[in-house]
Parts: structure tokens; C-alpha cells; sequence
């Protein structure tokens, strides 16, 4: 039998948490396979006070409405249960996402003489240096200075500490050779894209949602948020380009901008192009009633913004269409790239509004295309990308990592 390896993990965006990687994987199939954690965040403003976590323990820091005292609080929580960490308790540490912290948590790895890992799941230092310049002083000065220094600081450090983790786990093989640019040797890094739970996305029929304005109109769908800082306005200039041969197309999206300022300014750009009637947003709704909106959807758009921040990404929201049994038009991010020629369950597109518009009226006039293609995702995602089967390959990894010194190789760990 396995002997059961335990990590503490350092994450932010609070518990509950919002992500699938983290609940799911984590929470529930790593289990399984004898890895538990103990989790280190803030308690979310979806927190009810009574959360347990079934991998191990919570320690969770309180919540403030200040985003200032909100991140002391959340440093003072993680320092003190790196403090309390006792020889023998875990076998590895794990920081996701939070440079700064990973500089305290691999002082304490080598005191207790455990491995250090980095969980990077997204360049998110970058993302608040962008978020800070983008929304300029709409989002007060202190609060820009802070996210300013955060990120540029944040950045800084992180392309110094990461070389020195036992294991940098990456969502993308973009995202490792941005990596080993980084100084990071080759065997040090697992690539680990996204999957998904089954068990969100049953085989059964499911109950449309209806509103009077989707009456008598050719839905194509987006899930997802809609900040800024990832170009949604293109899919208004796709919706402004397809009106020409179809004026009753409708944009569905199932989300919304995260905060007040990007929300104002996607409404402002749907003024700007006259398309009140020609878009739909259904807000930010539980996660169990995405699917009753999405199946009204005739083509689901996987649109990622191009860029730095972006192209490294692994996105779940393909994944999510496929296993919905949708015919999906991508455009030509790296891993949607590679997700569409390997299952053929969409067409693939340019970044560019003629292109990616061509490619959703193909869909929509060629049916059986459609039909075809909507029918290839959802065996392929269950086979390649289902958060069951990729957790046995992960507990292999992290069994391995905490139990002997690492074996060279001569190219990253590839684990999907």
C-alpha cells in the first residue's frame, strides 16, 4: 500500500475556492491516491463559517473589505502556519500563485528538509501591474500605487525564487518555456494543464433557462469573465461583423466582468456598437446553472485574448464546451490550438474579426458540421482531460517528488 503523503499548500482567491484544480483535484481525486493537504487562504465572501476541506485541514484568514488589511491578514495567516509546521508533519510544501510567500516557504522546506513546490497557474503579477495601468485612477490612487508595486515587485521575486523550488508545476508548455527562461532546468518542471470533474457535466438532459429576449435568435455562447484585461469587446465586433448575414445572432454571455469598473465599461461598449438587442449577459450565476443556459447555445465561442498573459494559459473553458457536446469556434491559442486538432470538436480560428466570424457563420449554416463536431468533444475531454484519471498521474508525480531525489531527464514532465 502507498503511504500517504501530505502537503501544505499555500493558495489565494480564498475558500470556498472558485477553482476546479484546487477543489476537485485537490479536495477530492488526489485523496484517493494517498496525497492530502492541508489548505492555507482567506476566507472567501462566499464563506458561510462552517467549510470543511476533506484533503486534511483549513487555516483560513478573516476576510476584509480593505484590500490592504485584507492582504495583511492574509501574509499574517500564512507566516504563522509556516511557523507551526512541525518536523515530519508533511512532506512537501506547495505555494500557488504568491511569490513573495514562496521566498518564506522555502526557507522553512529546507529547515524541515522537505521539497519545495511552485504552483504557477497563471502570470498573475503581471496581470495586477496590467489591471493597475489599464483601469488607471478609476480605481483610486493608493489602490492603483499598491497593485502597481505588488505586481512589479511580485515579478521581480518571482523569477528569482522559482529556480530555487524542487518542482514548478505549469499549466502549458508555453508556460514551461517561459519557465526555463527563467533559469529553471528542464527536469524541475511538470507541465499540468486544466481538466475537469465528471461529475459537473453528466450525460443527461438538462433543462434550458429561457428569457424573452433570446426569442426567435441564433445564440452563440461565452462562458466565462469579461474583464478588460481580456479583450471581450472582440467578441462585440464579431457579433457587429455576423450581424451583416445574420441579423438576429445574439451573444450569450453566461458571466461578467468581476468588478464595477470593467462591468461599466463592457456595457459602454455594447452601447458604443448599437448592440442592446444583440447581447445577452446573464451575470454572474451558480456554477450548477451554467448548463442550462449554455445548451441554448447553437456554437460556444472559446475565446482567449492574445498576449503574454494569455498565451501561457490553459483554458477550461474549451474543455467545458466539450464536455457539454458542443461544436466549439476557438481562436489560435496555444493549447486551444492543440485541444482542437487532437479531438477535432471545433474549428479553429485567426484572432482576427473576419476570420473568427467566418468560422461561427460556417457553423451555424453547416448543421452537420455542427453535429459532428459537437459529438467529438465530449469523448475526447472524458478520456484526456477528466480530473480522475489525470489525478493517478499526479499522485505518481508528487509520490515521486516526496520520496527519493528527483530523477534527471531532459525535457519537462508532462503530465495531461
Amino acid at each position: 500500500m502507498t503511504k500517504v503523503k501530505k502537503l501544505l499548500i499555500i493558495l489565494p482567491d480564498g475558500f470556498p475556492n472558485p477553482w476546479p484544480a484546487v477543489v476537485d483535484l485537490f479536495g477530492r481525486y488526489l485523496p484517493t491516491y494517498g496525497v492530502m493537504s492541508d489548505l492555507v487562504t482567506v476566507r472567501s465572501e462566499f464563506s458561510v463559517g462552517n467549510e470543511t476541506w476533506p484533503a486534511g485541514r483549513l487555516f483560513l484568514a478573516p476576510q476584509s473589505h480593505n484590500i490592504i488589511l485584507g492582504h495583511v491578514l492574509e501574509f499574517q495567516n500564512e507566516l504563522r502556519a509556516l511557523w507551526k509546521m512541525k518536523r515530519g508533519e508533511y512532506q512537501g510544501i506547495q505555494v500557488r500563485d504568491k511569490a513573495i510567500m514562496a521566498v518564506f516557504a522555502i526557507l522553512q522546506a529546507r529547515r524541515l528538509g522537505i521539497p519545495f513546490f511552485y504552483w504557477m497557474s497563471y502570470p498573475v503579477h503581471s496581470s495586477v501591474a496590467r489591471m493597475a495601468m489599464s483601469r488607471g485612477t478609476g480605481i483610486g490612487m493608493i489602490r492603483r500605487i499598491y497593485l502597481l508595486v505588488r505586481g512589479i515587485i511580485g515579478g521581480f521575486i518571482l523569477k528569482l525564487v522559482v529556480p530555487h523550488a524542487s518542482q514548478v508545476f505549469v499549466l502549458s508548455e508555453k508556460m514551461a518555456e517561459l519557465v526555463l527562461s527563467w533559469g529553471v532546468p528542464a527536469e524541475r518542471i511538470t507541465v499540468f494543464p486544466v481538466g475537469i470533474d465528471p461529475e459537473n457535466f453528466p450525460d443527461t438532459p438538462v433543462t434550458p433557462a429561457w428569457d424573452a429576449d433570446l426569442e426567435n435568435k441564433r445564440i452563440i455562447g461565452y462562458v466565462g469573465a469579461c474583464d478588460r484585461l481580456r479583450n471581450i469587446d472582440f467578441l462585440l465586433d464579431i457579433v457587429t461583423e455576423l450581424r451583416v448575414t445574420i441579423p438576429n445572432v445574439l451573444l450569450l454571455i453566461i458571466g461578467d466582468a468581476r468588478e464595477e469598473a470593467d462591468r461599466q465599461w463592457l456595457r459602454d461598449q455594447i452601447e458604443k456598437r448599437n448592440l442592446a438587442g444583440a447581447v445577452f449577459i446573464t451575470g454572474w450565476i451558480p456554477r450548477r446553472e451554467v448548463r442550462s443556459w449554455l445548451c441554448l447555445a447553437e456554437v460556444a465561442l472559446a475565446y482567449v485574448a492574445r498576449g503574454p498573459l494569455f498565451d501561457v494559459s490553459s483554458p477550461i473553458k474549451i474543455l467545458e464546451y466539450m464536455a457539454e457536446g458542443k461544436a466549439i469556434v476557438a481562436n489560435d491559442n496555444p493549447d486551444q490550438v492543440n485541444l482542437l486538432n487532437e479531438s477535432g470538436a471545433g474549428l479553429c480560428c485567426a484572432t482576427e474579426t473576419k476570420a473568427y466570424a467566418n468560422g461561427i457563420q460556417t457553423l451555424l449554416e453547416d448543421t452537420i458540421l455542427a453535429c459532428e463536431m459537437a459529438q467529438r468533444g465530449r469523448p475526447y475531454v472524458m478520456r484526456v482531460r477528466s480530473y480522475p484519471k489525470m489525478a493517478g498521474r499526479l499522485s505518481t508525480t508528487y509520490h515521486q517528488l516526496m520520496a527519493s531525489p528527483r530523477s534527471d531527464q531532459s525535457a519537462p514532465r508532462l503530465v495531461d
